[in-house]
């Protein structure tokens, strides 16, 4: 059977002088444009199934955006709207396509945005043309980091204080591995050329976390770089990296971005000469799974005291942390910085609020895991932060040869810890929209993953 794909973007950067789509507590304006934001659509075919990849820079994509998105590509190519994955670099300088708020207005740049794809969409279903696939991997100790350091404190307990040092005299131990390997695919046209590829990089895109301009970050860099070596577009896959985060210094972010960017791209360029074929004889498919899962609720003491730290804050008091007496942790981040306790403060209240008017005294909320399988390599996507071992445990247990990790596919699950994580804390375990969900929820994506894998063997 032959494959056929065609590769494309579409450049939607906008003007400075809007925010950031970071969380709520968040008011920061993009002042200026450090590096360009694209949207990214690969689309594959065989004889008679066709499934599509978008990849765009932002720091997530929610339920609604991914549905718009689903809806716009599915229209234009007369296929289901599940047969498309919708990711997100994760990159923290992009801007939001929809509002945050109800009764916020400001759905312009996704409507213009959609436009665009479906634009781009219908140009690359007349330029699929056939393709074999080649995947190659690398190891890159030292790159990225396990930010999530384990502290002994003050009454004994083994603790994460998440971006914490690891030269500090209470420190014990990084709670899992430094996540190295990455990840790399070419499409390559019969007469060797290239199509495009798919790049896979397991960590945080936050070397310009404190720049106020709008960036895709490292992804970029590393996309330019293997386009300049290989020709040809490449679509960027941020890999699970809940707890991975960028080891960049630099004079400047910018150059710390750009370094860190193009160490990355170099230890995969040694690699790729000598890559392994993926045979595609098997054609395409595609397949979802909803799993529902169960929201972790505040108890009336965390929103009362939540009530009383605020309150503090609005008479011009400065209150000690709530990590100890809101979860029983000694940290969040390892400083534990008063304007996340404040923020902590306001997700508890809002999620007391939205369960104590809701109906259900259990509340659960449905998350979807994707597969698509292009011959031998699969494509898994999960929603939100799944940490590096989920991704180990793919790698090890996948039934198919060759397999990228998608985070941020088809909606916003927050951070996924393993469950013995919340026994140590750390900002990723505190109850918030980013950490909502029960400890055993990323095991049940995973397990639901290998599942759908298991039956595209």
């Amino acid at each position: 059977m032959t494959l056929r794909a065609a590769f494309g973007s579409v450049d939607y950067t906008p003007e400075a002088g809007i925010p950031f789509g970071r969380m709520s507590h968040h008011t920061l304006l993009a002042e200026g444009i450090h590096s360009r934001l694209t949207a990214r659509l690969a689309l594959f075919a065989d004889d008679t199934n066709l499934v599509g990849l978008l990849a765009l820079d932002q720091i997530r994509n929610r339920r609604v955006e991914t549905v718009v998105f689903r809806r716009t590509l599915a229209h234009v190519l007369n296929v289901p709207p599940g047969n498309f994955m919708v990711t997100a670099t994760h990159t923290h300088n992009s801007p939001g396509l929809a509002p945050w708020r109800p009764n916020d207005t400001g759905f312009t740049l996704l409507d213009k945005l959609c436009d665009e794809i479906a634009s781009l969409a219908a140009q690359l279903k007349k330029n699929l043309q056939p393709v074999t696939l080649h995947g190659a991997r690398c190891s890159a100790p030292g790159l990225i980091h396990n930010r999530r350091s384990v502290y002994r404190a003050p009454d004994g307990r083994e603790q994460v204080g998440t971006h914490g040092p690891r030269q500090h005299p209470d420190f014990i131990r990084v709670e899992d591995e430094d996540e190295s390997e990455l990840r790399l695919v070419l499409a390559r046209t019969l007469d060797g050329h290239l199509a495009g590829g798919i790049v896979n990089i397991p960590c945080h895109p936050t070397t310009l976390y404190g720049v106020s301009k709008f960036s895709a970050d490292y992804p970029g860099v590393v996309r330019d770089r293997l386009q300049s070596a290989l020709g040809g577009p490449f679509l960027f896959l941020t890999g699970f990296a809940g707890n991975q985060s960028p080891t960049a210094p630099g004079k400047t972010p910018e150059d710390a971005c750009e370094q860190f960017g193009n160490r990355l791209a170099e230890a995969l360029l040694q690699v790729v000469e000598k890559p392994e074929p993926l045979p595609v004889t098997r054609g395409v498919a595609v397949a979802g799974k909803a799993v529902s899962l169960k929201l972790r609720i505040p108890t009336p003491a965390q929103a009362t005291l939540a009530w009383e730290h605020l309150e503090a804050v609005l008479r011009g008091e400065r209150p000690p942390s709530l990590c100890q007496p809101m979860y029983g942790y000694a940290y969040h981040f390892h400083h534990n910085m008063p304007k996340i306790d404040d923020w902590l403060a306001r997700e508890i209240i809002g999620r007391w609020e939205l369960y104590r008017r809701g109906e259900d005294r259990i509340p659960h909320e449905t998350q979807e895991v994707q597969v698509l399988r292009l011959g031998e390599l699969a494509i898994a996507g999960l929603p939100g932060e799944p940490f590096a071992n989920f991704g180990r445990q793919l790698r090890n247990e996948s039934p198919l040869p060759f397999i990228l990790a998608a985070e941020h596919a088809n909606g916003f699950a927050g951070y996924l810890p393993p469950a013995d994580a919340f026994q140590r804390g750390g900002y990723e375990c505190c109850l918030a929209d980013q950490s909502r969900f029960e400890p055993k929820a990323g095991d049940r994506l995973i397990r639901a993953t290998l599942k759908l894998l298991s039956h595209m063997q």
